[in-house]
């Protein structure tokens, strides 16, 4: 299994980041690509998309197809 990881340090209160990463939908915002076809899918909901919500991405790169399970 392979791990990715991406750091970058934002300039805002950490309650907004937070609530801004934690709705899936937003992850697909941050790739601008035409070439990219993406899904969010959610698989378990805590209360107000909080810690421990996890849901599925699945990601068309260029004719490969790619999936992963993201957890807030």
């Amino acid at each position: 299994m392979a791990i990715v990881t991406k750091s970058i340090e934002i300039k805002a209160p950490v309650d907004n980041v937070f609530t801004y990463f934690a709705r899936p939908e937003h992850v697909s915002d941050q790739i601008k690509n035409d070439a990219v076809g993406m899904a969010v899918v959610p698989m378990d909901i805590k209360e107000g998309m909080g810690v421990g919500t996890t849901f599925r991405i699945i990601g068309n790169f260029n004719g490969k197809q790619l999936e992963w399970d993201c957890e807030t």
